[in-house]
């Protein structure tokens, strides 16, 4: 997923493209992309979810990120922080699910 967000990296702005490549990131991963009609049809996203799919069923802090226009929630270390997002994301899709990469 983060060669992902290095090819889109002219698209993130610089807060969130260094948030997400410092991520510790497990093996497996799910990745929730949420856009408007207008984006979805664009093939872009205006969000970013992404879970720990590693983590117990107990767990409450499976999110590793939460991103939208304007803000983001990150978890470093075991702690939430935020950071505030200068652009709309309007990324290109991730179109290579469920596939080797």
């Amino acid at each position: 997923y983060k060669e992902y967000i290095v090819e889109n990296k002219k698209s993130l702005d610089e807060a969130t493209y260094h948030t997400i490549m410092g991520l510790n990131m497990p093996k497996l991963i799910w990745c929730v992309e949420l856009s408007t009609l207008e984006r979805y049809q664009a093939e872009e996203i205006d969000h970013i979810i992404i879970l720990d799919s590693t983590s117990s069923k107990m767990a409450e802090d499976k999110f590793l990120f939460i991103g939208a226009e304007g803000y983001a929630l990150y978890r470093c270390n075991g702690k939430e922080k935020n950071i505030t997002i200068a652009k709309s994301m309007g990324i290109h899709r991730f179109d290579s699910n469920l596939t080797k990469v």
